[in-house]
């Protein structure tokens, strides 16, 4: 409490004296760190997620102002839901499996935004749009930076098996 107590009075004296105070993050046990601005760390990309993104040539831009899970201090959303994709007969005729990778942005009131198709398994017997409604019919709580709900791009896979 001392800390951000002398911060903020540095702060003013500085203002006060016509000097622009250096903004710093209040120190939080042994790690600095201002969870209010996105950080540094907030743009970087995140290395793993990324690599494998582009190994299997998924595109993962899915605009300014979106989080990741992958990146700091971002708590990731939670389903309360979870609804299952429905295999189509079609499919289930054509003994179609594999896995769908859908890619959606849970946005700060846990709702579904913008959701595609990362990695397709079928366009033509309905396993790709199966997939889409299902994650779009599952509830969210949003991701949150600290305090804040932000919007969070989550990667979901939907498996399908014939048993």
């Amino acid at each position: 409490m001392r800390t951000i107590a002398a911060t903020i009075l540095v702060g003013i004296a500085l203002a006060a004296n016509g000097m622009q105070a250096q903004q710093t993050a209040p120190l939080l046990g042994k790690g600095r760190f201002n969870l209010g601005v996105p950080t540094r760390s907030h743009q970087d990309p995140c290395e793993h997620e990324d690599a494998k993104a582009t190994a299997n040539g998924w595109n993962l831009a899915f605009g300014l102002g979106i989080y990741r899970t992958c990146q700091q201090h971002v708590i990731a959303p939670t389903r309360l839901t979870d609804v299952k994709p429905q295999y189509t007969q079609e499919a289930m005729r054509a003994k179609i499996q594999g896995v769908v990778v859908i890619g959606a942005v849970i946005g700060t009131d846990g709702s579904v935004q913008d959701v595609r198709v990362l990695q397709s398994l079928d366009t033509v017997f309905g396993l790709d749009a199966s997939a889409i409604d299902a994650v779009r019919r599952t509830t969210f709580t949003p991701g949150r930076l600290g305090p804040r709900a932000v919007p969070v791009l989550v990667i979901i896979e939907h498996q399908f098996t014939l048993r």
